[in-house]
């Protein structure tokens, strides 16, 4: 019975820091709050409690800059190669899950697409095994970003990803419909993403603008920074400069307040990249 006890305040706690997360709390509070949780699982061998802790507990040190590598789920919690190795052995798809789902969460923020449809891949699997959850849920959502980004750059199978996208996007539109609260802004914001992926971007801006007010509205910073960060990208492919860098810079000013650090530094750099080669374009047209 006391282990029974146990083992039920130890998911209480690990639903308790997961909603730390996905509600946008500042990551630092989130660490603190993983890292005691993530100790005492440990110290009392909650160890199925500790896998399933491990890797979010991990993506969030990643964001927050301390890793060696933010794409690898590998540091001061787990070892990503190691974890996924256990999970299997054990077949455990909620581990699975977990580190999958963090991976292509990472991928995403770092804009790196192809990384983040292999991720993709290997989580989808899983969802058919574990309990559905806002966290399985949040997976359509970021599937639903990372087929629309990935279909960008792939002339190929961009009317592929497209209809992948639409798949997942049913599937969060449904939740809004359900818990507004939650969802509105997330749904807003791909029926954004969906307008500049077909050219749309004028029309698209009523729709950046209402997922920012909506997502700053019910608290959540990091997807308030995110719709953002996608605005200004969107306003910057249209040549629209000026605008991209007032939406640019809100969402740094938003990462930074949410503690992710690596959003920072990939922004920051992806931004002088893009003037860089704005001027050297501006400048060999001038010479020709």
């Amino acid at each position: 019975n006391c282990f029974s006890m146990l083992k039920s305040a130890m998911l209480n706690g690990n639903m308790y820091c997961f909603s730390m997360y996905f509600s946008g709390r500042p990551l630092p509070e989130v660490a603190e709050a993983m890292g005691v949780l993530y100790e005492e699982q440990l110290q009392y061998r909650q160890d199925a409690m500790a896998a399933m802790m491990g890797p979010t507990y991990q993506m969030v040190l990643n964001l927050m800059g301390v890793s060696c590598d933010p794409l690898e789920l590998t540091g001061r919690v787990i070892d990503e190669k190691t974890t996924v190795e256990e999970a299997i052995a054990c077949k455990n798809p909620t581990t699975l899950f977990s580190v999958y789902s963090a991976r292509a969460q990472l991928a995403y923020h770092m804009h790196d697409y192809k990384l983040a449809v292999s991720a993709l891949n290997l989580v989808k699997p899983q969802l058919k095994s574990i309990i559905e959850s806002y966290g399985s849920i949040l997976l359509y959502f970021f599937e639903a970003l990372i087929l629309i980004a990935a279909g960008r750059e792939s002339g190929t199978k961009k009317r592929k990803y497209k209809q992948q996208a639409r798949l997942s996007y049913k599937k969060i539109q449904n939740m809004a419909s359900k818990g507004p609260e939650n969802w509105a802004h997330k749904v807003r914001l791909l029926d954004a993403e969906f307008l500049t992926f077909d050219g749309y971007t004028d029309r698209a801006v009523t729709y950046y603008e209402n997922a920012i007010r909506s997502a700053h509205k019910e608290g959540f910073l990091h997807e308030e920074a995110l719709a953002c960060e996608l605005f200004g990208l969107a306003l910057q492919r249209d040549g629209r400069e000026s605008e991209a860098n007032r939406y640019l810079d809100k969402s740094l000013e938003l990462y930074q307040i949410w503690g992710a650090q690596i959003k920072l530094s990939h922004l920051s750099k992806k931004n002088i990249d893009e003037q860089q080669e704005t001027l050297s374009t501006s400048t060999n047209s001038y010479g020709s």
